[in-house]
């Protein structure tokens, strides 16, 4: 099957097209595709996980980059729950601080954070560029927002946007095939002078032993030093950082008047992390199999249809041992997890069986799954990480 996927090698390094890249590590026959799906499982692609180096930059990056359109052919990014909820609304009034009245935004999704700005009266146009094709029904609209259903790369940006806009973005960045490319392209079509980014905070994520750092979205490990590296490239620089908790990280960049040089530091204990973080979880799935036993399955349950139970599944985690996969995504309901079996069901069907044992390993999000999972079953026994 592996050779029926469209992908394309990465040549070169992100941060320079003259760095060669060399294998690092590499996971075996993982699911292309971060979500869930109602078509059946041998439809379901599987490609062996390579991560490279660049030579000089160390940093660590996917080799082998899928077709957008196999890892973005439904909408899967719904950003449920309390956490997202409250990134949404900070991270709208981070931007209202610093936007002109015209924003262009790569990535939008369904136009949340779109509608949130939209709401003040300094926001004139707002134009949404969304590879993901997402349901109508979905798209929250309001008069000032444009949703596009195309890639920012296309001329036809170029054509819509006329006069000087700020770029936004909302965990893309480390999305894009060609980071710096693709945004030095957006500006010379904009004219923009103001980028304002929302970004995970991976090394958080690589520190705290999170699922979701790099994978076949992820495409690069992105942290502070390698967006300076690339804002360096387009030359802009930072104005205004704000962290929010370990899940994000805000960013306002202005266009510098003056040649900006920015040495990129020795990126290499983000690989020895990402080493160690392999084989920690390892020796904990080869315990949870022990833990999750078959003859238990109907109280047995993974929370997550995500890339934090497939990364789990793929690991080795035995996913027979579980009768299903929870979610708060209803969107998700009674869809399958993508590579594997488990059929996604809503939390509230805990609440009939008599002593449930949930595997939670939610990341960032660990805490507030934990609370929604108690208050619907007293005497539920979570396993964490």
């Amino acid at each position: 099957m592996q050779n029926k996927i469209d992908y394309s090698p990465r040549l070169h390094c992100i941060l320079s097209k003259k760095d060669n890249l060399k294998d690092f590590v590499t996971l075996k026959k993982f699911p292309v595709f971060i979500g869930c799906t109602d078509k059946p499982k041998k439809k379901d692609l599987f490609f062996d996980m390579k991560w490279s180096i660049g030579t000089s930059s160390g940093l660590i990056q996917l080799k082998n980059l899928m077709n957008p359109k196999i890892i973005y052919s439904s909408y899967h990014s719904e950003a449920v729950g309390q956490l997202w909820k409250r990134h949404h609304i900070e991270f709208s009034k981070f931007i209202m601080k610093y936007c002109d009245n015209r924003v262009l935004e790569i990535g939008g999704g369904a136009n949340v954070i779109a509608n949130l700005c939209a709401k003040h009266k300094r926001i004139k146009n707002w134009y949404n560029f969304e590879l993901a094709k997402i349901h109508r029904n979905k798209i929250q609209y309001s008069p000032k927002v444009k949703y596009i259903n195309r890639s920012i790369n296309g001329n036809y940006a170029k054509k819509l946007i006329k006069r000087e806009t700020t770029l936004v973005t909302s965990h893309v960045l480390e999305h894009l095939y060609s980071p710096i490319e693709t945004i030095k392209q957006v500006i010379k079509n904009t004219k923009t002078k103001k980028i304002i980014f929302s970004i995970p905070d991976l090394n958080a994520y690589l520190k705290n032993k999170y699922t979701n750092v790099i994978n076949f979205e992820h495409t690069y490990l992105l942290t502070e030093e390698v967006l300076k590296k690339i804002l360096s490239e387009i030359n802009f620089k930072i104005k205004i950082k704000k962290n929010f908790f370990e899940h994000s990280i805000f960013i306002y960049a202005i266009k510098s008047k003056k040649k900006i040089k920015y040495t990129l530091p020795n990126l290499k204990r983000y690989q020895k992390k990402y080493k160690k973080n392999i084989t920690f979880y390892k020796n904990k799935i080869s315990k949870f199999n022990k833990v999750f036993l078959r003859k238990n399955k109907n109280s047995n349950f993974i929370f997550g249809a995500h890339i934090f139970s497939q990364y789990l599944v793929r690991m080795g985690l035995n996913e027979n041992n579980f009768s299903n996969v929870l979610d708060n995504s209803k969107d998700k309901y009674k869809k399958r997890l993508y590579g594997t079996n488990l059929i996604v069901e809503n939390p509230n069907i805990i609440k009939k069986i008599n002593k449930p044992i949930i595997l939670v390993n939610m990341g960032q999000y660990q805490l507030e799954v934990e609370k929604q999972l108690k208050k619907i079953h007293k005497k539920i026994k979570i396993i964490r990480i």
